[in-house]
């Protein structure tokens, strides 16, 4: 018995002491940071901010820091506390979400999300100490696609996809934020409509022009100057057509002069024949004439 309430005892001073340490904990990170709301005539801002603020500002960075109940953003320094930790901005009317993310010491960080009036998911953005880093999506509804890609350190980078009423019509490779590679354009029903070649931002390579999805035209680029004249594949193949088509009456015409050669040559046959008839008959009519001459 004696044993239990020991137990007792000790388990209460511990607690006592995980509360007392908890508190503590709490009052530092008070002292560190202060959680926030501030609003304008359109929105609601609620968000974390540094007690106090004393990094060194990087020139090239963005950062949004709060003073004198507003928030601001600068680029290359700061006049306030820099926020740092989850933000959320809030349509005042209708309390719905408009923005959503982290920051780090006024940078933003992580997965940012933007909505539309409608409610709709309007972009996602992913950050990385205050630049676009990772994936980016835009939608026209929050339903449909109107465009996804990559960042790396700020610039496009791999395939970029630009959609259309939830049809893609464009796909684009990227490299340190230039198109580098392939780029292929389509009409909405999916078929090609024209496949381009870039290097550094140039175009570089055979770049085609389609039709029914055919072929219809090609040029050849260097560095992003034309270098071999536009072919026009059409007009080539009607050329062709026409060749292949003089061709066959040519072949007709010889053809139809052979028969003729061969239909004369028959008729002349028939007429040596008749002639050769025709003159057997005259000998034995001379002969029957003469015969009868000499009966008399």
């Amino acid at each position: 018995m004696k044993h239990n309430i020991l137990l007792i005892i000790s388990l209460i001073i511990s607690l006592s002491g995980v509360a007392k340490n908890n508190a503590k904990n709490v009052f530092e990170e008070y002292k560190k940071s202060h959680h926030l709301q501030c609003d304008d005539s359109l929105y609601i801002y609620k968000f974390v901010t540094e007690a106090t603020s004393s990094i060194s500002p990087e020139l090239e960075k963005s950062y949004t820091w709060y003073y004198n109940n507003a928030i601001h953003t600068s680029k290359g320094n700061y006049s306030g506390k820099l926020l740092n930790g989850t933000f959320t901005k809030l349509d005042k009317r209708t309390n719905e979400l408009v923005e959503k993310g982290s920051f780090t010491f006024g940078k933003k960080d992580g997965a940012w999300y933007n909505w539309g009036k409608n409610g709709g998911l309007q972009a996602y953005t992913e950050y990385k100490n205050g630049t676009p880093h990772g994936s980016f999506i835009q939608y026209t509804d929050g339903k449909q696609f109107a465009e996804k890609g990559s960042y790396q350190n700020g610039l496009k980078t791999k395939t970029w996809t630009t959609y259309e009423e939830g049809v893609v019509i464009n796909t684009t490779n990227y490299k340190n934020g230039l198109k580098d590679g392939k780029s292929t354009t389509y009409d909405k029903n999916g078929n090609i409509e024209k496949v381009e070649h870039y290097k550094k931002g140039e175009l570089d390579g055979k770049c085609y022009l389609y039709k029914d999805n055919k072929v219809v035209s090609k040029e050849v680029y260097k560095n992003g100057e034309l270098k071999k004249e536009k072919k026009h594949i059409v007009r080539k193949f009607i050329k062709k057509l026409f060749k292949k088509k003089e061709k066959a009456e040519k072949s007709e015409d010889v053809k139809k002069a052979k028969e003729a050669k061969r239909a004369e040559k028959a008729e002349k046959r028939e007429q040596r024949k008749k002639e050769k008839i025709e003159k057997r008959e005259q000998k034995k009519k001379a002969k029957s004439a003469k015969e009868k001459t000499g009966k008399k």
